[in-house]
């Protein structure tokens, strides 16, 4: 998506969307609730040309596991951000969306991540993490997608995930492959794996 020197607008969009559901006072919500948010919030925020797509198995409802325990303000949604690009960053409005999700009975201060939330009896799903951002710093198209990365390592850890990266150099074919098998081998049957990838197509 496009860069606007401060990470991509996708990854904004997408936290902007994540602290909108979260303030609003929702502490679970499937891919495609958080999907059609994400959407609004590029269309009201950037107004950007770009496609967002998310691509899912049949399971449309499944659940979307970073969730923050508590409270949660994007990066954009913080005092100290202003945009390099001179874009002004307006409160994001409720969407129907966010007014059609159910609200959970407990208040906002004490939401739980639907993966910690499990029965007592029953090991709660853990959720692993990678965490890839290229910035592309010795070509002439460089990016600032290790902010995007950090951004999403915060989320991660704020929602008590298991999170590796790799950035620049680091990112080589094998030492992600590798880490992909590492990563992997300890998921457990009912765990979520989430691959996360910053950087050009």
């Amino acid at each position: 998506s496009g860069d606007i020197d401060k990470g991509g607008i996708f990854t904004h969009s997408l936290l902007l969307a994540i602290d909108g559901l979260v303030t609003a006072g929702k502490s679970g919500y499937s891919v495609d609730d958080l999907y059609r948010e994400t959407l609004m919030v590029d269309d009201t925020v950037f107004a950007s040309v770009q496609d967002i797509t998310f691509r899912a198995n049949s399971d449309v409802a499944m659940k979307w596991p970073l969730v923050p325990l508590g409270t949660y303000t994007a990066p954009m949604g913080r005092p100290s951000c202003s945009l390099a690009s001179g874009l002004a960053l307006d409160p994001v409005p409720s969407s129907p969306q966010v007014s059609s999700l159910p609200t959970p009975s407990t208040p906002s201060s004490t939401v739980q991540s639907p993966v910690a939330a499990a029965q007592p009896a029953i090991p709660a799903p853990q959720v692993h993490m990678i965490v890839v951002a290229l910035d592309y710093k010795k070509t002439s198209c460089p990016l600032t997608c290790t902010m995007d990365g950090d951004n999403m390592l915060e989320l991660a850890r704020l929602c008590n995930a298991s999170v590796e990266k790799l950035y620049d150099e680091e990112a080589t074919l094998a030492s992600v492959s590798k880490l992909i098998g590492e990563v992997g081998s300890r998921c457990g049957p009912d765990d979520y794996f989430i691959f996360y990838y910053a950087g050009h197509g």
